[in-house]
Formats: C-alpha cells, structure tokens, sequence
C-alpha cells in the first residue's frame, strides 16, 4: 500500500484523519498508523446524540450533530482508542 494522503482532521483533532473513499465505500478513519471504519466510531455516539437532543428539545440534524461530536472530542479519541485495542483497526504497513 503507497503513502496515504493528508486528510482533514475528523471532530478537529488532532492526528485523527477522515478518509473518504466516494459514494460506493464506506469512509475510515486514520489515528496514528491504524485506519478506522468512520462508521464504527460515530454509531457508538448516535445513543447519546438521540437522548441530549431529545432532553434539549433540539431536533436531530446532521449539522447539530456533526457540532455535538466536536464538543465531545474527547471521548471520539478515546473510542478510536479502545477500538485499536479491541482488534477493530487494520494497522497500516510501515
């Protein structure tokens, strides 16, 4: 696999890349050298997502949600975290 090219950083953090790869395949994520299903990382948020615009009266958007995963950045690092630690990652060759 050749060189991977610089992405804009997913949530604005930093060494947390999104990759898309187009309309037919589903986009990753790269944190360090693993690469991430985005789909892995943001389902685990939709819950929590759901419950904060239902306790706020907010109604649920793609735009109001993509800013409640940038206030919780923290927690979008440490679940790309646990799954690298969970085997749910592909390591990228040196």
């Amino acid at each position: 696999m050749g060189k991977l090219r610089s992405y804009t950083r997913y949530c604005g953090i930093y060494g947390i890349e999104f990759i898309p790869h187009g309309e037919w395949a589903d986009p990753e994520l790269r944190y360090g050298r693993y690469l991430l299903n985005y789909f892995d990382v943001e389902d685990e948020f939709v819950p929590g997502y759901n419950e904060w615009c239902k306790k706020h009266n907010i109604k649920e958007t793609d735009d109001s949600f993509k800013s409640w995963m940038y206030a919780h950045r923290a927690e979008v690092k440490e679940q790309c975290k646990l799954l690298i630690s969970l085997g749910c990652a592909e390591r990228i060759p040196d």
